[in-house]
């Protein structure tokens, strides 16, 4: 899961969308417990930050200047679900989806 944090993602063009920069999972129970996790998407930014500054746990900040500052950074951020990265085995994340139908986080 988080060996893919830091990857290039380029998409179905040859654009390059970003870095992945967290992954969003689901728990998969079993008997009412949970058995793992599965990932469910990708969140990709094409601005890099040293890291824990505008972040904390993997969630932007909120608080202050550096909450400003993130969430003016966070323009950049989209989501990318699964089903469309078709493949991520070669050190990079290649999506079967254009850039322009990408979510946005805002």
């Amino acid at each position: 899961m988080s060996d893919l944090i830091g990857h290039s993602v380029w998409d179905a063009g040859g654009q390059w969308v970003g870095h992945v920069v967290d992954v969003r999972l689901k728990a998969r129970e079993r008997f009412g417990m949970k058995k793992d996790f599965q990932v469910i998407g990708l969140i990709v930014s094409a601005v890099q930050t040293p890291g824990g500054l505008l972040s904390r746990r993997g969630e932007i900040r909120t608080d202050g200047f550096l909450g400003v500052l993130a969430r003016i950074l966070d323009r950049t951020r989209c989501y990318v679900p699964m089903h469309a990265v078709s493949s991520s085995d070669t050190g990079e994340v290649l999506l079967n989806a254009r850039r322009e139908d990408l979510k946005n986080l805002n």
